[in-house]
């Protein structure tokens, strides 16, 4: 009976992806969001020290289902076009 909202603001990106992107013609957003093969571990835990010492808060646990994609101005869950976990 929970969704997440995720804010695209925090992921965390790797050194030179966006600048890659931009090469490439690529938008780093979409990409982040549904480009598929991605390994990085996500978990949920209570906000608190120890937990930001171990990992980047990107987001939060709703009431709801499904899975949003917010940036700084507008919804973005329209870019996430890959597996859909929550479904």
């Amino acid at each position: 009976g929970v969704g997440a909202v995720v804010d695209v603001t925090a992921l965390p990106f790797d050194p030179g992806f966006e600048d890659t992107c931009r090469v490439l013609g690529v938008d780093p957003l979409t990409l982040a969001l549904g480009g598929g093969e991605d390994y990085e571990l996500l978990f949920s835990a209570p906000r608190s020290s120890d937990a930001d010492a171990i990992a980047t808060a990107i987001g939060s646990i709703v009431d709801g289902a499904g899975v949003r994609a917010i940036g700084p101005d507008r919804d973005l869950s329209s870019l996430a076009t890959g597996f859909r976990h929550f479904s």
